[in-house]
């Protein structure tokens, strides 16, 4: 399903920009992420050496700045008319998780942010941890060095997946 819409996606975006900038940007895409641009330069046979930086360096980019201001945006949401019920639950919902969570697990939480962003599975990338770093009020110096580590890792595994296995196959 993941590679079908990632070929959806690049499929259209193909008439209006290059491959590269197009795996940049699904990587920097939430869902899809580093995973999606893996997979979309495998399709178009961009060299894995080049696609692997372009995708970390896309991965990467919006994760600061989603540690920095998620709580500011829900904030806003919760001042908006037509926003203000959703920002306002989420952002109860989120601060009593948050709570509970930093206090239970504080010590674990750099290990487990890098595992789960490593793992290739929907929902476990760098933008779920970012925005769980941005609700915990995780420093940056604390939270980027394990989501980095986890994209790397991540990277290492759909390497494998994306670029090699076919190439065995083969």
């Amino acid at each position: 399903m993941a590679q079908r819409l990632v070929h959806g996606i690049s499929y259209f975006l193909e008439s209006y920009l290059s491959p590269d900038v197009i795996i940049f940007l699904i990587s920097a895409m939430p869902f899809l992420e580093l995973r999606g641009g893996l997979i979309a330069a495998a399709l178009w046979d961009i060299p894995w050496r080049f696609a692997v930086v372009c995708c970390v360096i896309g991965n990467m980019l919006p994760i600061p700045f989603i540690v920095l201001f998620i709580r500011s945006i829900l904030d806003w949401m919760e001042g908006n008319r037509v926003l203000g019920k959703v920002g306002a639950h989420f952002k109860t919902k989120a601060e009593n998780k948050a709570e509970m969570f930093a206090e239970k697990y504080s010590r674990r939480l750099k290990l487990g942010f890098l595992l789960l962003v490593a793992t290739p599975l929907p929902l476990t990338g760098a933008w779920t941890c970012a925005l769980a770093a941005g609700f915990l009020r995780m420093k940056l110096r604390d939270s980027i060095p394990a989501i980095f580590c986890g994209i790397i890792l991540c990277a290492c595994i759909m390497l494998v997946i994306a670029y090699f296995i076919p190439w065995i196959v083969n």
